[in-house]
């Protein structure tokens, strides 16, 4: 069987499967449907369209990605290792435009994401640097701001009481790892317009100030944390449900999930029960934790099946994550963006399923009914 095939059909017969009797949901839910899959943006040529974020803004659809490996437009053209992020638009989820492109000349734009701000407006953003774009209508869009402190490298921003909040992304800091730090931004205090940069102040400047729950520290276990994902409990408890990434191999490792009450400075660490990449987590109106992640088989990662896309319940208190849907997906893949509406789950995420090169990726839309 050609291996574009064998990834297709083992794709959709893990979905199959994963709806059957082990796909009930948590805290008493129905069992989840696959509605849809849609690819919604494709690779052409060498080029890659990857790490999605995804909102529902004054009636439309906007999933935010980044593309690499192309000639791009004005301010000239890139390298393959140059991105620069896409934003494109839907009314119903099945007709997708574009309506915004943003390069800048020498630089690698990464990770790209969407969000909708308390002050309605959207907001377009990445890291390396860490830049944000505003806009009121969805196409005309400001120009670049500047994420501050500018040597910290931020993740996601997730909102909580009309305040923004992020973590950084772990990393070396002339040999020694710099702390998980949270920070905050207040926009009705800083007006989120000044042309200087948009600051973040710190919340907790060390969230893991004892190590990992085994007892191993990051330098000792080599093992970073990156891409955390928040979540904000209607009583103010905040949930970060994160990736940690082995220094040695490059790769994803067993995750972590932690939990903090007001002001956030004391945080409690649960090791989970499997490795997960590239996190993104929400709360379902009935109190289920829901998020998309990469998964992982003992298989070569170019290997058919090795990767996946999948959807899980996360359990903060037990520190366990329980995979309910396999999206179709493999080879490179993963970077979901998530929102429930109207009791249904629509995702967006990436893959090179459909492609018979490894990481010729394409954008994806799902829709999955989880009540």
């Amino acid at each position: 069987m050609p291996r574009r095939r064998f990834l297709a059909v083992a794709a959709t017969a893990s979905s199959t499967l994963a709806l059957g009797a082990g796909a009930r949901g948590a805290a008493g839910g129905g069992t989840p449907t696959l509605l849809s899959v849609k690819r919604i943006w494709s690779a052409k040529d060498a080029m890659r369209a990857r790490f999605t974020g995804l909102v529902h803004f004054k009636d439309r659809w906007y999933v935010a990605f980044r593309e690499s490996g192309v000639v791009l437009p004005e301010p000239g053209p890139t390298s393959a290792n140059h991105g620069a992020v896409r934003v494109i638009s839907s009314a119903d989820g099945e007709q997708w435009e574009s309506v915004a492109f943003f390069a800048k000349a020498g630089h690698d734009l990464r990770d790209p994401k969407i969000t909708a701000t308390p002050d309605g407006r959207l907001m377009a953003y990445c890291l390396t640097p860490n830049l944000a774009w505003f806009s009121g209508d969805g196409r005309r869009w400001s120009d670049a701001h500047e994420f501050l402190p500018r040597e910290e490298r931020f993740w996601r921003v997730d909102w909580h009481q009309g305040v923004a909040y992020t973590v950084n992304s772990m990393s070396a800091e002339g040999g020694k790892t710099r702390p998980l730090r949270l920070y905050r931004s207040d926009p009705k205090k800083t007006g989120w317009d000044v042309e200087d940069g948009i600051p973040f102040d710190v919340v907790c400047a060390d969230m893991l100030p004892r190590g990992y729950p085994d007892g191993t520290t990051p330098e000792t276990a080599k093992i970073r944390m990156v891409e955390p994902s928040l979540v904000f409990r209607p009583d103010g408890t905040c949930v970060a449900l994160v990736r940690r990434q082995d220094d040695v191999r490059g790769v994803g490792t067993i995750g972590i999930v932690g939990t903090a009450k007001p002001p956030y400075t004391d945080w409690n660490w649960k090791i989970l029960n499997q490795e997960i990449g590239a996190p993104h987590m929400i709360q379902l109106p009935d109190g289920r934790f829901v998020a998309g992640v990469r998964l992982y088989r003992p298989l070569p990662k170019d290997a058919p099946g090795g990767r996946r896309t999948a959807l899980v319940w996360v359990d903060p208190e037990k520190g366990r994550v329980e995979e309910f849907l396999t999206l179709p997906s493999g080879n490179h893949t993963s970077y979901a963006g998530l929102v429930y509406r109207d009791g249904i789950l629509w995702v967006s995420y990436y893959s090179a399923h459909e492609s018979k090169v490894y990481d010729f990726t394409s954008i994806y839309l799902a829709k999955v009914r989880v009540n």
